[in-house]
């Protein structure tokens, strides 16, 4: 099946930690398994201390983040 997403040959394959953080997600977890896959492996983890601004309300969107914990 093909996807709109390309997968560089650069990307380390995604982990199952990140398929099943994806599954977790509404919008998601009806994706086809070699979609999810596809963003899986664009996921860029960031860690964030404590009180640290990850966006302000109102600010220009740029990206979707999935809060894993916290």
């Amino acid at each position: 099946m093909d996807t709109p997403f390309q997968t560089p040959s650069d990307l380390a394959a995604p982990g199952q930690e990140e398929l099943e953080l994806l599954g977790r997600v509404d919008i998601f977890e009806a994706l086809p398994d070699a979609l999810q896959q596809a963003l899986a492996m664009r996921l860029m983890p960031r860690q964030l201390r404590a009180g640290e601004l990850l966006f302000r309300e109102g600010s220009e969107g740029d990206a979707l983040y999935i809060i894993k914990k916290g």
